[in-house]
Order: C-alpha cells, then sequence, then structure tokens
C-alpha cells in the first residue's frame, strides 16, 4: 500500500531524531555506530518521497485543470445570467412604455396589477463636486507599511509575516 506525505514526513523525523540519539552496547559499553542504516534508510525514504512528489504534481495538475474548468463553466453560466437578466429587463422597459403609451399608470389583468411607480436617486459626477460632499475612505498603505517593516520600524497593528511556499517547475 502506499504511503502518504504525512507518513513519509515522519518517518524523517523518526530518522533526524535517531540520527541525534546514541546508542551503545550496555555490555561493553561501546558506541554502537548506527550511520550506515540511518544512511540507508535516508535514501529508501527519500526515493520514496521522490515518488510521491512526483506523483502529487500530476495530481496537483489534474485538479488545477479541473478547476479551471469548473471557472470557464461559471463565466459561461455568469454569461448566460447576464443575458437572461438584461432580456428580462428590456422586457420590463417594453412593458412599461406600452403601459405609458395606453396613458394608464396602473392596470389589472387577471393575474397581474402593473402599476408605473416613480422614485428618485442620486447621481454624481465625484470630479465636480467639492470636498464638502466627499468621503474619505482609509485604507492602509501595505507598501508602505512594508518598507518601514524590513527597515526596522515597529509600527503598531503592523508586522510582517514570513510565508512558506513550493514552487514547483
Amino acid at each position: 500500500m502506499s504511503r502518504s506525505i504525512f507518513q513519509i514526513a515522519t518517518d524523517f523525523y523518526v530518522l533526524n531524531d535517531l540520527a541525534n540519539t546514541v546508542e551503545y552496547n550496555q555490555e561493553t559499553g561501546e558506541i554502537i555506530n548506527s550511520d550506515d542504516v540511518i544512511k540507508e534508510l535516508y535514501n529508501q525514504i527519500e526515493l520514496e518521497l521522490s515518488e510521491k512528489l512526483d506523483n502529487s504534481v500530476y495530481v496537483i495538475k489534474e485538479l488545477l485543470a479541473g478547476a479551471e474548468a469548473l471557472k470557464a463553466e461559471k463565466d459561461r453560466l455568469n454569461k448566460r445570467q447576464k443575458a437572461l437578466e438584461n432580456k428580462a429587463e428590456l422586457i420590463k422597459k417594453l412593458a412599461l412604455g406600452a403601459l405609458q403609451a395606453s396613458g394608464q399608470s396602473k392596470l389589472k389583468t387577471l393575474n397581474h396589477n402593473f402599476n408605473i411607480t416613480t422614485s428618485k436617486s442620486v447621481v454624481c459626477d465625484e470630479e465636480q463636486l467639492s470636498r464638502d460632499w466627499l468621503r474619505i475612505k482609509f485604507e492602509a498603505d501595505k507598501k508602505k507599511i512594508g518598507d518601514a517593516l524590513k527597515a526596522g520600524e515597529l509600527i503598531d497593528g503592523a508586522r510582517l509575516e514570513e510565508k512558506v511556499s513550493l514552487s514547483i517547475r
């Protein structure tokens, strides 16, 4: 049965512990040199890890291809959704135009009631508005903060966080 990457990593930890442990013969007190055995086990586990990682790349590629296919399908469905919404909005505009052309603001049918309503919405050209009518949005300047932290400055509420990732080529 194939072992998991986790199991292989655990074996490496055990080997490292074993390599840092001094063994000796209890009868003679002589130190037992197990370096050759540890090296052989290490090479076997490393070969198994290499094979497992190579196979993992194929699984990763398959998963990413599946994700890309789902993204393409999502995009296709989003376009279809938008087209249906636009068509429904067009029909509503046509119905509004027809009701307005009839001179009526209300119409009852067997199944529905149609009413023309009015509302007001605010439309702004922000570049033409004075500052009195603008709201300021504050957000962290991560570039500036990062440069300051890298230079050794201490900033309350910010820290550099090291992230570890795997590069596969």
